[in-house]
């Protein structure tokens, strides 16, 4: 009989620093289902955060892509909407909100096109259900915002190099340092691009991110950022079936013209002032101006001609957008007992102000066609029997008063409240017709809820709420739409 060999293995201990709150950031401030500094686990909403060390974990170049890998979201972004959601049964920008530190960028068109680069971020809170208390009219579905990061007077540079297939490539930089004796000032910077996986893919996108903060006492802090980004996403806008079905053997194939344009261009200014008035209670201001001006166009409509083996295309549609939001949040918070209990409170007052542009090529209907081959199509140029010009102009004026409040009943059981209401009045003026409309809307929100703590980790909630819902894009409200009422 051989000799048996024992082979004893060190003990080895594998140990992570991460528990089950850091994971899912239960104990963690979420300024976007709740105004009070309430964690995530008093809240009682359904609430999840994308940090972004879990997001670069995952590979995610953009917000869309991080967002749809939560619980419930549905990313359906596309070339007209530009970065677009669906959350329980709500879709689109007009029920699924997007904001960036708390201020929403009003839908126009149905349209939302930043933030998209997750460069410069530090995390992505999102919202499940109705948003309506804290962020207006058209977000029952939910919101998902970007949380930058924040200026530090402690030196420090982050910078990412990337490439990969199809000639995609992704750089960004990043740095933050203390300015003179009150001050601290961030940048982030990135670019991206690449070939795409059809001929003439190619798309790009530049961001610039500057923060500057200033503290010239404890109680005060003063906060300054400008945003401009540039964004060209692909030109492709499908290709024609064969008999109901998709060719496999044209997959690559880009029927669009030769100067096909899809533009966006966005500049961010905002102000932010928060005052600490005692240990009880806080006000904060934040005054923020918006520009963003948007371009498509493009030849969106084919089919196979089975007789020749060409394709007959349709559809040259210019398009162009032209919308400024300015506007402005004050706000109070409070911190104190309430017979005997602890209770926050906030309350607040807001009004936002957008001016929009439309203009299109497709106001009479006239609508040129060609035909190319079917493989290696001469893409020609870009034609239209009408000239594009102004369709609409619209002015929008959005004012709020919110409050909020949030009571522990026992260390266990919290009550919340929130309650807000909208008064928004639409100027739509039609420029190739008589058609216009003047019409104010005064949307009531609220939302009463419930937490019932079990475990350090573990808390039931209740929910009771109300939202509303426009029939298109409030500040694209269209005339003929101008009877319904909000949903």
């Amino acid at each position: 009989m051989a000799d048996e060999i024992v082979l004893k293995l060190n003990e080895v201990s594998v140990e992570s620093t991460a528990d089950q709150d850091t994971v899912l950031n239960l104990k963690q401030p979420n300024s976007t289902a709740s105004r009070l500094g309430l964690n995530a686990i008093d809240i009682p909403a359904s609430v999840e955060t994308l940090d972004i060390e879990t997001i670069r974990m995952r590979g995610d170049i953009n917000i869309h892509e991080a967002v749809s890998r939560t619980t419930g979201i549905s990313d359906i972004s596309n070339l007209g909407s530009g970065v677009a959601y669906s959350a329980r049964g709500f879709t689109g920008n007009d029920s699924v909100g997007q904001a960036e530190d708390g201020i929403r960028l009003l839908t126009a068109a149905s349209t939302l096109t930043y933030p998209s680069d997750t460069w410069g971020y530090q995390r992505v809170e999102i919202l499940r259900g109705p948003a309506s208390v804290l962020f207006g009219d058209g977000t029952v579905g939910g919101i998902v915002n970007s949380i930058r990061k924040a200026p530090s007077r402690e030196s420090s540079v982050d910078a990412l190099v990337g490439a990969g297939s199809r000639g995609e490539y992704r750089a960004g930089i990043g740095g933050t340092g203390a300015v003179g004796e009150i001050g601290a000032f961030r940048a982030d910077a990135s670019v991206t691009g690449g070939n795409g996986y059809v001929d003439r893919g190619e798309h790009d996108s530049q961001k610039l991110m500057t923060n500057l903060l200033l503290t010239p006492t404890e109680d005060l802090r003063i906060n300054f950022t400008f945003d401009h980004s540039d964004e060209s996403p692909t030109r492709y806008t499908g290709i024609p079936l064969r008999n109901w079905r998709i060719d496999s053997s044209l997959r690559k194939e880009n029927y669009n013209i030769r100067d096909d344009k899809q533009s966006f261009t966005e500049d961010r200014l905002r102000a932010k002032v928060e005052w600490q008035l005692s240990d009880a209670l806080k006000l904060s201001n934040v005054s923020y101006w918006f520009n963003a001006r948007r371009h498509w166009r493009n030849v969106e409509y084919f089919a196979i001609d089975n007789a020749t083996n060409t394709v007959d295309r349709s559809g040259y549609t210019e398009i162009k957008h032209q919308q400024k939001q300015i506007g402005n949040r004050f706000e109070l918070v409070s911190i104190s007992d309430a017979f005997g209990h602890k209770n926050r409170w906030s309350a607040g007052y807001e009004v936002a102000r957008v001016d929009f542009k439309y203009f299109d090529n497709f106001y009479n209907g006239n609508d040129p066609t060609s035909n190319v081959a079917i493989n290696n199509a001469n893409p020609g140029y870009f034609t239209t029997i009408d000239p594009t010009v102004v369709d609409y102009v619209s002015k929008t004026v959005q004012q709020a008063l919110f409050v909020e409040d949030a009571f522990d009943v026992t260390n266990q059981l919290k009550l919340s409240a929130g309650m807000r209401q909208d008064l928004i009045n639409v100027d739509h003026e039609s420029r190739l017709t008589t058609a216009s409309l003047n019409k104010n809307y005064s949307p009531f929100a609220y939302r009463f809820g419930a937490v019932f703590q079990t475990t350090p980790s573990t808390a039931f909630y209740g929910q009771f709420s109300q939202g509303s819902d426009p029939v298109s894009s409030i500040v694209t409200l269209r005339p003929r739409n101008g009877a319904f009422k909000l949903t």
